[in-house]
């Protein structure tokens, strides 16, 4: 038999007609199935376009035509991530852009944030305000029971503590931070924003820190000390907490005290760092003298704050760069205030050399991590407000690197059998450039004085880190999120001084 149809059609009629019958039954059911499917089609097109040239009065009381879904829509809902490792990892991400931004929660509902996220991941659906909120609370929750376990497990904790005023809404808040060491590396921690509903007294004031210590479980026997500003309120409770020794005055606040009152004492620097102030503010509201500036130099004039003496030194040391510029600028100026003359130039450089070293001090001691970066900055060498002398000589540790670089064979520490302060005097020096203090005293764990040691240098010098979570308060409690709560305002204060290298906060 050949390999053409017809002979397998005449076969199939011969032997298999019974077949050949089913076959031509069943495709002449599906043809006139098609053909009313058709008729339906085009009687529906007929009655739409009839619709729409002859409205009817009962249009309103048709029901309503949903559209069927596309599969490839069908498929992505059921596709989406619905629990499990990688939705919780998005939204810790997602978190921690909220809190890292100072955005508002509600801005996880908006659509167009929504149509990004499927952008990048089709499969993912953000939660909305309320699970973003929630997450956000055992976040807290998380994080604030680990750090207590760490607290409570220290020998030494110094605190760190400010007020801070919420200008929105009319409301005071009590700040407390920690400071520690672990792991040969100094830490911070936001411990507590505590709202001030009464008068802020020094009893009040006590109260309140009282609560917050036992919130997270801090005895006083592990306070080494206690850093705020002047303020008599403050000090008072302190004092009252801790006892009178363990409070100390903030030293970013004395150095501060010092230079005002140094400047303020002297009429003549006082009437001229007010002509510096005038030529500032002049090209601050100039636009003229200002687009003038600018095509002269990139650098803008920098106005100084009464309650910051090194903005003074910022103001002036900005001026001396510009000064050229902005005389010739001001001889060209109607209504231009007095320009600075030769000779009060000259007063300005003095005073730049002269404030120097209480900027650098002010600089050292604000760094949260200080102790650490101690090695890292270039000692200011005493030659630049004396008089010339030779480099060697000159520095805050001059004395420090001299017997650093001072070698004693004969000098044999463990041969003498002297006490341990005595001992530690006659170990040799480390070398001031390469050696971190908290890794030095880690090696002498187990003895009093490393013990001892590693106490002190929890302490810091200043109340700057509580200020200075406190100016991230600010960005916190904006205009879109004026409605937070205080719960919440401290949920997101202390989220966002957590570390943003710590692999913790993106755990659930």
């Amino acid at each position: 038999m050949s390999g053409n149809t017809t002979n397998l059609r005449m076969h199939l009629e011969r032997h298999h007609n019974i077949i050949v019958k089913a076959s031509v039954k069943r495709n002449a059911e599906e043809s006139t199935s098609q053909l009313h499917v058709k008729s339906s089609e085009e009687n529906v097109e007929e009655s739409c376009a009839h619709s729409s040239v002859e409205p009817s009065s009962s249009l309103s009381k048709q029901p309503k035509v949903t559209k069927q879904p596309k599969v490839t829509t069908a498929f992505d809902k059921q596709m989406m991530f619905k629990s499990g490792s990688k939705v919780s990892e998005c939204d810790q991400k997602l978190m921690r852009m909220i809190v890292d931004c100072n955005l508002p929660v509600h801005i996880v509902d908006k659509e167009s944030l929504r149509d990004f996220i499927r952008s990048l991941n089709a499969h993912y659906a953000p939660p909305g305000r309320k699970k973003m909120t929630e997450l956000i609370e055992k976040k807290y929750a998380y994080l604030s029971a680990k750090l207590k376990n760490t607290l409570s497990a220290l020998d030494a904790v110094s605190i760190t503590t400010d007020i801070w005023t919420d200008t929105l809404n009319t409301q005071s808040y009590l700040g407390l931070s920690a400071h520690f060491t672990e792991d040969n590396e100094f830490k911070t921690a936001m411990i507590g924003v505590h709202a001030l509903n009464n008068s802020h007294t020094s009893d009040n004031i006590q109260v309140w820190i009282e609560e917050i210590l036992n919130e997270w479980n801090l005895k006083n026997t592990q306070i080494m000390a206690v850093i705020a500003d002047g303020a008599a309120n403050i000090k008072s409770a302190l004092k009252a907490c801790f006892g009178a020794p363990k409070v100390l005055h903030c030293f970013a606040h004395i150095l501060n005290l010092v230079v005002t009152g140094a400047i303020s004492s002297e009429s003549l620097i006082t009437d001229l760092l007010k002509k510096v102030k005038n030529v500032v503010t002049f090209f601050k509201h100039s636009v003229n003298a200002a687009d003038a500036l600018k095509k002269e130099t990139p650098l803008k004039l920098k106005q100084s704050c009464e309650t910051r003496w090194n903005s003074t030194y910022y103001m002036i040391q900005r001026y001396l760069k510009v000064h050229d510029y902005v005389i010739k600028i001001l001889c060209n100026t109607k209504s231009a205030p007095p320009v600075i003359s030769a000779d009060e130039v000259e007063i300005l450089q003095e005073m730049t050399s002269l404030l120097e070293p209480f900027e650098y001090a002010t600089k050292l001691v604000s760094d949260t991590l200080y102790i650490e970066n101690l090695v890292d900055r270039t000692p200011f060498h005493s030659e630049k407000i004396d008089r010339p002398t030779d480099k060697s000589t000159g520095g805050y540790w001059t004395h420090y690197k001299k017997k650093a670089q001072q070698t004693n064979e004969q000098m044999n520490p463990e041969d003498v059998h002297l006490n341990e302060l005595q001992h530690y005097l006659m170990m040799p020096t480390e070398d001031f450039d390469t050696c971190n203090p908290l890794v030095f005293w880690s090696k002498y764990n187990n003895s009093p004085l490393g013990k001892y040691a590693k106490k002190l240098l929890s302490v810091v010098a200043t109340s700057v880190p509580c200020e200075r979570i406190f100016s991230k308060a600010g960005r916190i409690l904006t205009e879109d999120r004026n409605r937070l709560s205080p719960k919440h305002f401290k949920e997101f204060l202390f989220l966002s001084s957590i570390d943003r290298d710590n692999r913790d906060f993106c755990n659930s």
